[in-house]
């Protein structure tokens, strides 16, 4: 683990670092647990390496990192995604 951030509702936790599971559920270096119940969150961005920095806003996740892609889609270092977790803009 190497970065965390709390939703401004303080409802969401993200975790980021250098990981390929959480528990038996495949999260790429990237996850989401609810706060009041620890429970893992069923969907997050699948992102090809390490995240160091994570900043959350009233709409998006913005994630820092050693990685190049995203869900897919080409984001070297720097990638924004919606809250709850969607496509990568």
């Amino acid at each position: 683990m190497k970065a965390l951030a709390l939703s401004r509702s303080k409802t969401v936790l993200y975790v980021g670092g250098n990981f390929t599971k959480v528990g038996d559920a495949t999260r790429n270096n990237f996850a989401a647990f609810t706060v009041s119940t620890g429970n893992l969150r069923p969907t997050a961005p699948s992102v090809n390496g390490a995240v160091n920095a994570i900043a959350v806003t009233d709409k998006s996740i913005h994630l820092g990192g050693d990685f190049n892609t995203v869900n897919g889609v080409s984001r070297t270092r720097l990638a924004a995604t919606r809250r709850p977790p969607k496509p990568v803009r």
